[in-house]
């Protein structure tokens, strides 16, 4: 009797331990499972207020871009002029800004798209959509392209080069004669690599393992070579 107490005694307290493992093993799966579904209408809120901020924002922005654009024509007085060319730039900083902030917020919710890319045409595309910023128009953009053809998602190294050739553009050494940056692309052992680089102010080693974090800026300027910040190097599988 004793013997089956036992067994009874302790089948019951198996079953009961089964029981409630399961039932916090449901409970769980219903809570992840409700933030799955918190989650993904927190993007898809996120989807449409970024898409209804950036429409609200660049339609006064053009309608002021077109107001300068008339500006233009109805005057000959050259400091007038210089303060048009002044508000056109920094409208097309504003709207450079709105892009990236719709690139970020799509960024992580996009699976990647392989595809074979023309990285000189591409290059040349990011070169002519750039070459209104202030400061460009003294610098020099070379293209050093061995590799040309690679396959990998072209929207998103569009976004890389562009941020890369930009803050370049934007923080170049105005104590430098000469101003350039240079868009270079070879293959080693199979792989494709891609080299932005300029002779900026540059960017002090203290702050290298900052500056990949969002909206971080290195406001220290640095004194060095020539070629004295490699802003990026990018490993692309073929």
């Amino acid at each position: 009797m004793t013997l089956l107490i036992n067994i009874i005694g302790s089948f019951i307290l198996l079953v009961m331990g089964l029981y409630f493992l399961v039932k916090l093993n449901l409970q769980a799966e219903s809570a992840l499972k409700k933030k799955e579904s918190d989650l993904k209408k927190t993007n898809e809120e996120l989807d449409r207020f970024v898409y209804s901020a950036s429409h609200d924002l660049r339609s006064p922005l053009s309608s002021v871009k077109g107001l300068a654009n008339l500006m233009r024509y109805e005057t000959k007085n050259a400091n007038l002029l210089e303060y048009i060319d002044k508000i056109d730039l920094r409208i097309n900083d504003l709207e450079r800004f709105i892009e990236e902030i719709i690139d970020h917020s799509r960024n992580s919710r996009i699976g990647v798209e392989h595809e074979k890319i023309d990285l000189t045409l591409l290059v040349e595309e990011i070169s002519e959509k750039l070459k209104y910023m202030e400061k460009a128009e003294k610098i020099e953009i070379r293209k050093n392209i061995q590799h040309n053809e690679i396959q990998t998602d072209k929207s998103r190294m569009s976004v890389i080069i562009s941020s890369l050739v930009a803050n370049s553009i934007k923080y170049s050494d105005e104590n430098k004669k000469q101003k350039c940056v240079e868009i270079a692309s070879y293959e080693q052992n199979g792989s494709s690599f891609i080299e932005v680089r300029d002779n900026g102010i540059g960017i002090t080693k203290e702050h290298h393992k900052d500056i990949y974090n969002m909206f971080y800026r290195a406001h220290e300027k640095s004194q060095g070579l020539v070629w004295d910040c490699i802003l990026s190097r990018r490993w692309l599988k073929n």
